[in-house]
């Protein structure tokens, strides 16, 4: 058995091991956190010639000079990984018919889908991303003052939209009505699955229902391009979401829960009491 820290360059594909690993434990996840000045390590561990253990670890930095480690649904061994962020996400399974996966849906979730085609909402796929960058984002924003959630820096989903154009591993979905954006979701494609990463919606013309036609759309969408599976992301924290995310049909894919490797028990208390009074 062998251990090392690979350099800029190496091999790194934890799907070589583990086909389902999340899109977290990607070379492509890591140069987002790199985009915010944050130190990324990955390391590899063989047996013989063979891989067996991936792990790409990215270093946050806080007050005083301490700092905490984040493996992201990792480290990824062969048929397992360690997991962190959601405990359950919602997984939709494209191998049935549309016709059976409209039966599947909850019957607001037709109902929606259907006024969204009939008020004439259109729906459009971009991959050149980056061009749509500043109106997702000025939408984005929208949303989070909308529904109070806070955001992270613009730089860290620049990051993102120039990774996935450069990578050619994402696409936006774009809602509209007589030419005024409505709705847009950014998705990325990672093996055979697929992620709901990003979603932004407009306040105003709601009545439309944009985002449940715009969720139906990428959904054919992703069956024409041959992926199995359409991840919506985590459903056990914002229970409207959750709501929305499950009228889609699909199930549960539970995670294992996280853990926390303390090494200044002060700090980390100090560190734990922080994130507490943030959320009040």
């Amino acid at each position: 058995m062998t251990f090392a820290e690979l350099k800029e360059g190496d091999f790194f594909d934890p799907r070589f091991i583990n086909e389902n690993v999340a899109f977290t434990q990607s070379q492509f996840y890591g140069e987002w956190h790199k985009a915010l000045g944050r130190k990324v390590r990955r390391f590899l561990i063989k047996e013989g010639e063979r891989p067996s253990l991936f792990a790409q670890v990215i270093k946050f930095s806080l007050p005083f000079g301490k700092s905490f480690l984040y493996t992201p649904y990792g480290p990824v061994v062969e048929g397992a990984s360690g997991y962190f962020q959601p405990r359950e996400e919602w997984l939709l399974d494209l191998d049935k018919s549309e016709e059976e996966t409209l039966t599947m849906m909850e019957k607001d979730h037709r109902y929606s889908i259907r006024t969204g085609e009939k008020k004439g909402v259109e729906v459009i796929f971009i991959d050149k991303v980056s061009e749509y960058f500043d109106k997702f984002y000025l939408l984005l924003s929208e949303t989070g003052k909308r529904n109070k959630f806070g955001l992270l820096p613009k730089s860290y989903y620049k990051a993102i939209f120039d990774s996935l154009e450069k990578n050619q591993n994402g696409f936006l979905a774009i809602a509209s009505f007589e030419e005024e954006v409505l709705a847009m979701n950014l998705i990325i494609t990672h093996g055979d699955s697929a992620h709901y990463l990003l979603g932004s919606s407009a306040s105003k013309l709601r009545e439309k229902m944009p985002t449940y036609l715009l969720q139906w759309a990428t959904i054919k969408h992703l069956k024409e391009k041959g992926i199995k599976k359409y991840n919506l992301g985590g459903v056990d924290v914002w229970e409207s979401l959750a709501k929305y995310k499950k009228g889609f049909g699909g199930h549960t894919l539970n995670h294992g829960g996280m853990y926390d490797l303390v090494g200044e028990p002060l700090w980390y208390f100090l560190y734990k009491m922080r994130k507490m009074l943030n959320k009040r």
